[in-house]
């Protein structure tokens, strides 16, 4: 089965952070028959984390990174009631007297579920930034090593990171910045956003402006905020409300001539932007265009409110192949690279030619769906040829279900047995890298498995970033010059 994992508050945070993950077993955080440790501690920047170690360790640790959030209050201890860190709960009932009314869980994504009967401590941060938190996350992941060295069971003898969506890309932002064999010492992105900061903003910035050309003087249909800034001020339902008046989104107007309008105006947007998602989808997306974005550009520690876009002097007609495309050219509106994109780059890039990437010596393997319409295949793509460009083993798994990171139990725990059989291996005549044939076999033979809980496409192969959106001169080479 696929069940949701806990979400920000709010329908729209039900689609910002909706994912469909492995769900962790309600009755015991420990394996059956066994006993596990369980440790909280704060980071030194504000975050929270919560460790479990296994009775036996065999010395592995896998952290565990989580999804966008766009709720300050998620940023507090593990089994605490949000806005009240320091009245303990264990369920929501606990919090009944305390608004928003909420218990505090830090979520082990369910991996617990297969990783520490298997004798692997897992281990997971709130992070100390919301939204696209890989400005600060590495410092965030060193802190849970720190405290295992000093305060915890040892020093781990390995150090694996993986994470889904945003969290998959704070695990690419792992692999570029934390030190090979010291602090890491592999990585399993999950459906990421793997184009790293520039290229993943960039094709937000692209999808909000076909938003705005396709709600241009619709009333109510409309955002203020510019196009590569977003709105950090702006309600959830305000949002709603508008995305809604243009597209009719979530509820078509009760007017059939302006319902068939809005059905227009999706019709068109979906073209353009070769959108593979449902109605309801494409409100993930455009919400993290405008406020997730905005989240982060105007967090006086992140860029400070300074533009992030540029596209002055690019053909969208080169990649748009709508019959709209060159009316949206031409009327689109033009700007340069703005100020933030030199600290977006420092931040958050992916190369693995330079600076610590270039030190790389462990596998990496990257999970991901065919027709995620978040983070896209074509950025699973642009790591992968990061990966080949810097002469680092990379396996890509696809799945063949439909959505953003929906996974089932047996896929992921097919992925990760898949991943440690190669890292135990990596260094020895006959490594056993997998492919994606590999991993469906070893879906199919765990115990009690049937073929629709293992999804896998074996022939899939990504088109470049550059084919949906146009390329810009500071990309990362991958994405500008991809392999064939």
């Amino acid at each position: 089965m696929r069940v949701q994992t806990r979400v920000p508050s709010g329908w729209l945070g039900l689609a910002l952070g909706l994912v469909t993950v492995f769900a962790p077993q309600a009755s015991a955080q420990c394996p059956p028959g066994a006993g596990c440790t369980e440790y909280l501690g704060k980071g030194s920047k504000g975050s929270y984390f919560r460790i479990l170690v296994p009775d036996p360790w065999d010395g592995d640790l896998v952290i565990v990174n989580h999804g966008l959030e766009l709720d300050p209050l998620t940023i507090a201890p593990h089994n605490t009631c949000k806005s009240d860190p320091d009245t303990p709960c264990s369920s929501d009932t606990d919090c009944a007297a305390v608004p928003p009314r909420s218990c505090n869980k830090i979520t082990l994504l369910g991996l617990d579920g297969f990783l520490l009967p298997s004798g692997k401590a897992v281990a997971a941060s709130t992070f100390s930034q919301t939204s696209w938190s890989a400005f600060q996350s590495r410092y965030d992941l060193k802190d849970i090593i720190k405290f295992m060295r000093k305060k915890g069971p040892g020093r781990p003898k390995r150090i694996v990171v993986t994470g889904i969506s945003g969290g998959g890309a704070v695990t690419v932002d792992a692999t570029m910045h934390l030190k090979p064999g010291k602090l890491i010492h592999g990585a399993i992105p999950l459906c990421s956003c793997s184009g790293g900061g520039l290229p993943s903003m960039d094709g937000a910035t692209d999808v909000r402006l076909v938003y705005d050309w396709v709600c241009d003087g619709v009333p109510g249909g409309t955002f203020s905020s510019l196009p590569d800034v977003g709105d950090p001020t702006m309600s959830q339902i305000d949002f709603a409300v508008t995305a809604n008046t243009c597209l009719g989104l979530l509820a078509p107007s009760a007017d059939p001539v302006e319902a068939a309008a809005q059905r227009a105006r999706r019709e068109t947007l979906f073209a353009l932007t070769k959108f593979p998602g449902t109605a309801t989808d494409f409100v993930t997306v455009i919400g993290f265009a405008i406020l997730a974005m905005g989240d982060f550009v105007d967090d006086p520690e992140r860029l400070n409110g300074r533009r992030l876009g540029w596209n002055e002097g690019l053909d969208y007609t080169s990649v748009l192949d709508s019959s709209a495309a060159q009316a949206f050219n031409d009327a689109v509106p033009r700007f340069g690279p703005g100020k933030g994109r030199r600290k977006m780059s420092r931040s958050t890039y992916v190369d693995f030619t330079r600076g610590v990437a270039k030190r790389v010596d462990y596998p990496l393997l990257s999970f991901s769906g065919r027709e995620d319409f978040i983070c896209l295949p074509e950025f699973q793509k642009m790591y992968a040829d990061a990966a080949a460009l810097g002469e680092k083993k990379h396996a890509m798994i696809w799945g063949s279900t439909g959505g953003h990171c929906s996974f089932t139990p047996q896929e992921l725990r097919s992925v990760f047995e898949a991943y440690f059989a190669w890292l135990d291996t990596f260094d020895t005549a006959v490594p056993s890298e997998p492919t994606t044939a590999d991993v469906l076999a070893r879906c199919l033979s765990l115990p009690g498995a049937t073929s629709s809980q293992c999804n896998f496409d074996t022939a899939f192969t990504a088109p470049p970033l550059a084919h949906r959106f146009p390329a810009r001169a500071d990309w990362p080479e991958a994405a500008r010059n991809p392999l064939p």
